[in-house]
Formats: C-alpha cells, structure tokens, sequence
C-alpha cells in the first residue's frame, strides 16, 4: 500500500487513493491543476496501485494491515493523499486509529474535505494527535464558496493554492503552492511559499525542508 518517496517528497514514503473520486470537498480548481491527474499517475500500473488501495481503505482490517506495514518498514514520516483525500468519517477514523499505534510515525496530509460538514469533527480528531500534521487545502473556489476554513483547532493549518501571480493570499493562510513557480519568490503577502515551488534552483524536497511536519 506504502510506495517510496517521489521527486518532491525525496525519500518520504506515500499512500495515496484515485485522484478525484475520492475527493469528496474538490473544487474546479484543484482538479483543474491537480498533478495527481497528470504524468506518471495517468499510467496503468499507478492508477491500479491506487485502485486497489481504495478498495483495501474499506476493509475493517485497513488498520490493522497499515499498522502492520509502517511497522515492518520502520516509516518515520509518511504523506498521505499525493493522490485522494478523506472520503468518510469512517475512513478517517481508521487513520485516527493508526496514528495512535503508530507514535512513533509522523503523518502529514492537505485536505479539501473540511468543506464537507460530516467530515469536519473527525478531521479536527485527527489533526490533534500529536503526530499529525493536517492541513486545511484552500484556493479561491473555496474561498469564494465556503470563507475561511473552520478556525477550530491550533493544531491545523491552512495551504491556499495560488493560481495567478496577481492572486491575492488570505490572510489566514500559512503556506501557499503555486500554479506558476517559474518566478523566484519566497513569500506573498509575508506567506511563505512552499521551497519547492519558490522557483530557486536546485530545488527543494519535502524530505529536506520537514515543514510540513516539523511541528509535530
């Protein structure tokens, strides 16, 4: 289920679902520019591997086989959703329940699926554990439809997605990607930019830069 790290995660290992279909909170942005839709996701054999990883998501023994496999690679750090999000509360309970066996592992994601009324409690639930690092995923769709993600826990914060060089940031916004990262800056509006996307060469990877995931 667990596959290595990738060009900008470095050697953070990932587990990721079907791009999109389980992305219950997406916008018409972030599908727009989403880039697990592009390149090597688009090949048979990934869009398998996510395939099935869905479907082992809704067995009630997930758990138990994630448990077991962080374990028997010793995975320190692990992304979730490259591709996907949290689709259920039930799936998200899962995961609570991994990271609280698994203390020794950080987990970090970004999740659209705030948006979801039903979603948010279990979300808040496990962005609170001590070694998550969840992220409210915002762009201007959000923005426009739903305001500012819910202000309801310290623990979580927020990753607005810039499409436009001239795309005013949010205040409540604590990190921004970018849709154009050919410019070089390191912040708007005193946001930082993620360092892999600030246009400096050589770039950055996750597994360099641990901001995503240093607070835990």
């Amino acid at each position: 289920m667990i596959q290595p790290g990738n060009t900008k995660l470095g050697h953070v290992p990932n587990f990721s679902l079907p791009a999109e279909t389980t992305c219950p909170g997406r916008t018409e942005l972030c599908v727009k520019h989403c880039y697990a839709r592009k390149g090597h996701f688009r090949q048979f054999n990934v869009r398998l591997a996510h395939a099935n990883n869905y479907d082992l998501s809704l067995k009630s023994y997930f758990a138990k086989n994630m448990i077991d496999e962080i374990a028997q690679l010793g995975i320190s750090v692990l992304r979730m959703h490259v591709g996907g999000d949290f689709y259920s509360a039930p799936y998200i309970r899962k995961w609570i329940k991994i990271a609280k066996a698994c203390p020794s592992t950080t987990f970090f994601a970004y999740t659209h699926s705030w948006t979801v009324p039903r979603l948010v409690r279990a979300l808040v639930e496990f962005g609170e554990l001590p070694n998550v690092q969840l992220w409210w995923s915002c762009d201007a769709d959000t923005h426009e439809t739903n305001g500012p993600p819910p202000d309801c826990s310290d623990e979580i914060r927020v990753a607005y997605l810039q499409v436009a060089d001239d795309e005013h940031i949010p205040k409540y916004a604590d990190l921004v990607f970018r849709v154009n990262r050919e410019t070089v800056r390191t912040r708007i509006n005193n946001v930082r930019i993620c360092p892999a996307e600030t246009g400096k060469l050589p770039k950055a990877h996750c597994a360099e830069c641990k901001l995503c995931w240093a607070n835990c």
